[in-house]
């Protein structure tokens, strides 16, 4: 579908869906995407990302059972692979709505989603309006995310929110954003902080209307350990941050709270990259930040900072299997239930 097959005037809201090999959860995300209660106000833009699975096949078997949701959808794709950001902005491009939404394909949403952020946004005049989240594990269960105030503060210190599913956008606010070729992961930090720099005006619904499925083995946050790549996309994005506050004058406003959020990443890395090889490379990043917010944090990240800044890399390693040790006990003491 595109602007000139249907009376524009009805496109509310651009549901828009990057796809990378997701064929088992294809199915239940679109089919989530096709049950919203105010169909007729959406358009629906899946962008295959060159997959090299059934994911493109099987929604178009779901299409040609159902005429009528064909007929408002587009499918685009790739000449090659981008990634979700770059495929989120290339279906930005063409939408029609006055407001887009993203969902992941693993994902899927609730029926009155759309409509009940759709509402909000409409009363508030928002330019974002975002909602609760559902995580939905392996075995079942799940865990609600409750969030807290919206704003560029809180978004620095609490990485929650980066997460550009769960959100309704007024489509005019992306009009100059850019896709961070470089990164490969924090691409969805990186268009957060860049919107919010824009002062949005937003709103939230105090429902769990998107659930984050978290058990997906292809998605870039289903790994138990860390990517090599994460430490080198982490500073690439540290420095895009620090250069934007710079450009707007907001450094000394944030310089707290990007501190803190520097080495609340590095301790997260640390933790969890599963190489003392990349620990060795990275110990000394943000080094100054670190003297100062360290005593903030748990015991357990304390402990590896430590470790890492006076070269204990047997103390290290010890702490990760120790962590692995427990993540297996949890997980075991779940699978019996």
């Amino acid at each position: 579908m595109n602007c000139s097959q249907t009376d524009r005037t009805q496109i509310k809201v651009s549901l828009c869906v990057p796809v990378y090999n997701v064929e088992p959860f294809i199915d239940k995300c679109a089919s989530s995407l096709f049950a919203q209660d105010v169909t007729e106000q959406i358009e629906y833009i899946f962008v295959d990302d060159c997959s090299t699975d059934n994911s493109i096949a099987t929604l178009e078997r779901l299409l040609d059972e159902n005429p009528d949701h064909k007929k408002r959808t587009t499918i685009i794709r790739q000449e090659q692979n981008k990634g979700p950001q770059a495929a989120r902005l290339e279906a930005v491009r063409i939408a029609c709505g006055q407001y887009v939404c993203f969902c992941d394909s693993d994902d899927y949403v609730q029926p009155d989603y759309v409509s009940t952020m759709l509402n909000e946004a409409t009363e508030k005049d928002a330019d974002i309006v975002y909602c609760n989240i559902t995580e939905l594990f392996a075995n079942g269960d799940t865990q609600s995310t409750h969030y807290s105030q919206l704003t560029l503060q809180s978004y620095i210190r609490n990485d929650q929110f980066s997460y550009i599913c769960g959100k309704l956008y007024k489509r005019s606010i992306f009009e100059s954003v850019c896709t961070d070729r470089e990164m490969q992961y924090f691409e969805d930090r990186m268009t957060t902080f860049r919107l919010l720099l824009k002062e949005p005006k937003i709103a939230f619904v105090d429902k769990p209307l998107y659930i984050y499925v978290r058990y997906n083995p292809q998605s870039m946050t289903g790994h138990a350990k860390l990517s090599r790549r994460v430490p080198q996309d982490l500073m690439t994005y540290w420095q895009k941050v620090d250069d934007l506050l710079r450009e707007k004058g907001l450094t000394e406003k944030y310089e707290e709270d990007v501190a803190y959020a520097k080495i609340r990443d590095k301790a997260h890395v640390m933790l969890f990259c599963g190489s003392n090889e990349i620990r060795k490379k990275y110990a000394d990043i943000f080094a100054e930040e670190e003297r100062q917010q360290t005593k903030k944090f748990s015991i357990g990240r304390q402990l590896m900072l430590w470790a890492v800044r006076n070269r204990l890399w047997t103390l290290c390693y010890a702490q990760q299997k120790l962590m692995d040790l427990r993540r297996l006990m949890r997980q075991f003491k779940t699978s019996k239930h």
